[in-house]
């Protein structure tokens, strides 16, 4: 029984607790209809009781009247008493010929009485007519009279013990009908009272069973979510067993899926190490040689060749310093990757830093005829590794040159974007960025259609980038609008002027800048707010030309 209870559908376990109350209410309104049945058969037999009582003790007053009657005729023969005894007789003769007596007497009783009934009419008769036609000598009349009062009596004899055997049946039943409505009404209070409370205590008892194992099934789920063991239950096979069951087979499922991934994750760190490891390793034995080629043309540089030759020598020096920053970039890559990336964070003034950076990509804005704007330097102070702030700054310029159009512009600022933080923007006029494809942007590797356009790089620098501003404790991001350009913005916190090199810095905020002073190599400076750096005229010329112009180390960090 208890592993079907176990096994039942929910359903039919909800059928069964709603029939035990109804099988109560049942159980005490069938004998509650058998009492109420044998309670109108008791008032049926006592109204006929009553009727049949009724009808004898009519019986019995219209023979005292019709005696009554008789008696005085006789005693006056005054025609006046024989009224009464003629409509008794009238009253008596229908009545005496189907006597309702079958409740009271037995057949045979009932024939006695019918019998003294007609004798008591027939001796009333014979005095009356004997008085009347003065037949009856008085001692025949004594004796007639005496013989109709025995039969008055004897008639009076049955009946009234016909009425006391009623009056004992009446009480009879009386008792018999109190105790059948008491019986009734309490089986009909217990079948209501068993019928609520066991009907609302098998439904509690339900219901708390569905709510224990709804919980333990909620408690398994979370443990499932949070990739605990699960507790065991007692196995049922309802709705409540089957998803309990579903979930023990999830969780050996998943536990086998968390095996794979660790398998794979640990397969992964392994091939990641091995290649960091190879990167490594290939960098440093690619670096030495071309260290020397580098060095080597440098020397050739210095000398005096022809105008071919010293075409070929700068081409060299410009490939050697591609490749080696190209390297460097992967270098710094595989360090971030594995978490072995160090930075020296300085308080470094923002307009310093940017001027570096935009002196260095002159020669090859200037190459596209393009034009380079700074604004909102205003003397801030960073905190930054120099040479990581540099680096990222020349990426996104190097971007800038080499996805904009030809005489287009590109706006470097930087200003404060909150208490705390400094954020710096280039912007350019390029083609843009489509929406679809902004999520891309900062994957390793990923150039966005760069090579249909025959744009050089290698993808790496704008995830770089990202990773050396997150190591310096800030962020960067990028917008674009198609048409109308691109703008990658780089946020990093402003140096504290606790720091005593910030403080050394701080009166340089306000300081008077030079205006119109150019570097070495014709690039204007970009210390000043809202300076504009035109890369036209003789920076143009520095192109390719000396030691000092390397292109190739210039546009090396672009994406």
């Amino acid at each position: 029984m208890r592993n079907w209870w176990s096994n039942a559908l929910l359903r039919t376990k909800g059928f069964v607790v709603l029939s035990i109350p109804l099988a109560a209410l049942i159980s005490v309104t069938v004998p509650g209809i058998i009492f109420s049945a044998q309670i109108n058969n008791y008032v049926a037999a006592n109204r006929t009781i009553k009727t049949a009582t009724t009808d004898m003790s009519t019986k019995l007053a219209l023979l005292t009247a019709a005696e009554s009657g008789m008696r005085g005729y006789a005693a006056t023969l005054d025609p006046t008493f024989l009224t009464p005894f003629h409509t008794a007789l009238r009253q008596l003769v229908p009545v005496l010929k189907e006597p309702n007596t079958r409740d009271l007497l037995t057949s045979g009783q009932g024939q006695e009485l019918k019998s003294l009934g007609v004798a008591e009419v027939r001796a009333l008769g014979s005095i009356a007519a004997g008085v009347s036609d003065h037949s009856l000598s008085p001692d025949a009349l004594k004796a007639a009279l005496l013989h109709e009062q025995g039969l008055m009596a004897e008639i009076s004899r049955v009946i009234g013990g016909a009425l006391d055997r009623d009056t004992v049946r009446l009480a009879t039943l009386s008792g018999h009908i109190t105790s059948a409505r008491a019986i009734t009404s309490a089986l009909y209070t217990y079948g209501l009272v068993v019928g609520v409370l066991g009907g609302a205590l098998a439904m509690l008892l339900f219901l708390t069973g569905i709510v224990r194992r709804l919980r333990n099934v909620g408690r398994n789920a979370e443990r499932l979510g949070e990739e605990l063991p699960l507790l065991p239950f007692p196995p049922a096979g309802d709705e409540l067993g089957r998803l309990d069951r579903d979930l023990r087979r999830t969780s050996l499922l998943l536990a086998e899926r968390r095996q794979e991934i660790v398998s794979a994750r640990d397969q992964a760190i392994m091939a990641t190490k091995a290649k960091d490891t190879f990167v490594s390793r290939m960098s440093h034995e690619l670096k030495t040689p071309l260290s020397a080629v580098v060095g080597f043309g440098e020397l050739l540089q210095e000398r005096s060749l022809q105008v071919e030759d010293a075409k070929s020598v700068n081409h060299i020096v410009k490939a050697g310093y591609h490749l080696l920053d190209l390297i460097n970039d992967i270098l710094d890559l595989s360090l971030v990757q594995a978490g072995q990336l160090r930075v020296s964070v300085e308080p470094l003034l923002a307009a310093e830093v940017v001027a570096d950076a935009v002196s260095l990509v002159a020669p090859l804005a200037a190459k596209r005829q393009l034009t380079v704007t700074v604004n909102g330097m205003d003397g801030l102070v960073v905190a930054a590794d120099r040479k990581r702030l540099h680096q990222v700054l020349l990426n996104l310029l190097s971007n800038a040159i080499k996805y904009n159009r030809e005489g287009g512009d590109i706006v470097i600022a930087a200003v404060p974007s909150g208490a705390s933080t400094i954020r710096f923007t280039v912007t350019d006029s390029g083609a843009g960025i489509p929406p679809n494809s902004m999520h891309r942007l900062f994957l390793p590797f990923e150039r966005l259609q760069a090579e249909a356009q025959r744009i050089s790089g290698t993808g790496v620098g704008l995830s770089l980038s990202r990773h050396l501003a997150e190591a310096m404790g800030g962020t960067m991001g990028a917008e674009s609008e198609l048409s109308v350009g691109s703008c990658f913005w780089v946020e990093l916190p402003l140096a504290g002027l606790s720091d005593p090199v910030a403080t050394y810095l701080a009166p340089l905020r306000h300081a008077p800048e030079s205006a119109g002073s150019e570097s070495e190599s014709g690039s204007a400076s970009a210390s000043a707010s809202d300076t504009v750096v035109p890369v036209q005229g003789p920076v143009a010329e520095l192109v390719g030309v000396g030691p000092l112009a390397r292109p190739g180390r210039n546009g090396s960090h672009a994406g």
